[in-house]
């Protein structure tokens, strides 16, 4: 299957089960509230911290089988994936161990009012350790290049998890329900796929085993890069730890559930997923291939991200008005669009941590990310007690602008030295600065007097916008549309016309 292909068929595949779950959301905070439903995006952030119990195995893990089905050697690809699924099942363990410690750690007014912590840290603990275990075995799926059945299996996780959920939720009318039916659905998908993966090592031949040389390339692997992990989490769950502890879990429902669409867009945009198995065979083939494929591919996924994300979180407030009801608040469509931008360039910069991977220089990436988190650390609290949940995505937008230009200096310099600096960069600006136009553009249309009296324009304008956006950015020569997209179009258009 193309890259193309495989990449729409596991876009298409997770929109359909994310779609499920944002539809449940407005019905979800009706029968939980404001306050509880907060609890539960509090937990899930939590879930993150606990999963650094692992060092980063995975990373390893898919480098070492992408290399070995690549070279021919599958005995050894599947070894190192039996070593791999007995450590994420130990840490699951663990981890589920430590999250239910957490019960008399932890004190949230809002949670022990409840009197029954116990039970709410106990269903937090089980959606960890079923996402973590699902998370963990998806990396055998990527560097095997099974992309169509990884699709499959994304679009099921998110599809019966949210459906399962939602079932839940409206039966028992609790938090507990909520988290169990994330925590039932992933844990029934990993089941699928580890037998799944077990079924065709043992079809080959192989069988379950413990490679103590993978083992210790894994580790040392991912203590390299363990440091990343740990800024990685704090990056991405943080503003939701500060918000609930400085303003309380009412204020955090809000923030997760403007800034839910832009994440959601995010989830489905498996970009970077399958960027790292190209890389890496790129980055054995010669620094001129690495720099070639890493110029074009990191040009696409930031003009990816800001026409898929950025450009439609602009047109944010008829979008939530629509979507949410008499739950919507004004702020909500400016924390939309902050975050729109902010995880437009959480997939440029994911998409930059794909090339280190593949450069097998993971260390490369740490200061990088410890610089984000360590300003994150150092300004949520403030930021959120003076300026409250939108000044928290402001400031996460701000730090990644601070960063842009450092970042792909470094880039250059010290990874990808082949690569021509000052036209890349130029091109990424210029992607940045279209992109700004149009969410202007968008952001002030959603709030005219026609489309605030018929916000489901925005349900056309947004798609237009962004399809424009992208036509723009290609004629510009800022960035490509991969080659398998502009043929379907134009063959569409060929169809149409006949």
């Amino acid at each position: 299957m193309s890259k193309t292909r495989s990449t729409f068929f596991l876009g298409l595949a997770r929109t359909l089960g994310i779609l499920v779950q944002l539809i449940s959301v407005p019905i979800v905070w009706d029968v939980l509230g404001k306050e509880m439903f907060g609890v539960c995006f509090f937990l899930i952030a939590v879930g993150r911290w606990v999963s650094l119990i692992d060092i980063g195995y995975a990373d390893g893990a898919q480098r070492l089988i992408t290399r070995a089905f690549d070279s021919g050697d599958r005995e050894q690809g599947f070894a190192v994936f039996f070593t791999h699924l007995s450590l994420i099942l130990l840490h699951a363990i663990v981890g589920f161990s430590v999250f239910v410690g957490l019960a008399w750690v932890v004190h949230i007014p809002e949670i022990h009012a409840t009197g029954a912590p116990l039970s709410l840290f106990f269903a937090g603990a089980c959606v960890f350790a079923a996402q973590y275990l699902f998370q963990g075995i998806t990396m055998y799926f990527n560097a095997s290049r099974q992309f169509r059945y990884l699709s499959l299996a994304n679009g099921s996780q998110f599809l019966i998890s949210g459906l399962l959920a939602l079932g839940l939720t409206l039966y028992y009318r609790t938090p507990q329900a909520y988290l169990a039916g994330f925590a039932i659905g992933n844990g029934a998908i990993f089941v699928f796929n580890a037998i799944r993966a077990v079924s065709q090592a043992r079809a080959e031949g192989a069988h379950p085993t413990f490679d103590t040389g993978a083992f210790k390339y894994c580790f040392g692997f991912g203590a390299k890069l363990y440091l990343t992990r740990v800024s990685s989490v704090t990056i991405g769950t943080f503003d939701r730890i500060a918000i609930t502890n400085v303003l309380g879990p009412a204020q955090l429902t809000p923030y997760a559930n403007a800034a839910r669409i832009p994440e959601a867009a995010n989830e489905a945009l498996p970009l970077n997923q399958t960027l790292l198995p190209d890389y890496t065979r790129a980055a054995m083939e010669g620094e001129r291939q690495f720099a070639e494929i890493v110029d074009r591919g990191t040009r696409i996924s930031l003009m990816a991200g800001c026409g898929l994300i950025f450009v439609p979180a602009a047109f944010g407030g008829p979008v939530l008005h629509l979507w949410l009801g008499s739950k919507y608040v004004p702020e909500m469509a400016v924390i939309m669009a902050l975050i729109g931008l902010f995880r437009a360039f959480e997939t440029f910069f994911g998409g930059l941590a794909q090339a280190i991977l593949a450069h097998g220089t993971p260390q490369k990436v740490t200061w990088l990310t410890m610089v984000n988190a360590a300003l994150i650390l150092a300004f949520t609290y403030p930021v959120a007690a003076a300026w409250g949940i939108v000044g928290v995505a402001a400031l996460r937008v701000a730090i990644h602008i601070v960063q842009f230009v450092p970042v792909c200096w470094y880039l250059g310099r010290f990874v990808v030295s082949g690569i021509a600096f000052l036209p890349w960069v130029e091109r990424l600006g210029g992607t940045i600065g279209v992109a700004g136009v149009f969410a202007a553009g968008g952001y002030w249309a959603s709030h005219t007097e026609i489309m605030a009296s018929h916000p489901w324009l925005a349900l056309l304008a947004a798609p237009l916008a962004a399809a424009i956006f992208f036509y723009v950015t290609d004629r510009l020569g800022l960035a490509p549309i991969p080659t398998g997209i502009k043929k379907r179009v134009r063959a569409l258009v060929v169809r149409q016309r006949a």
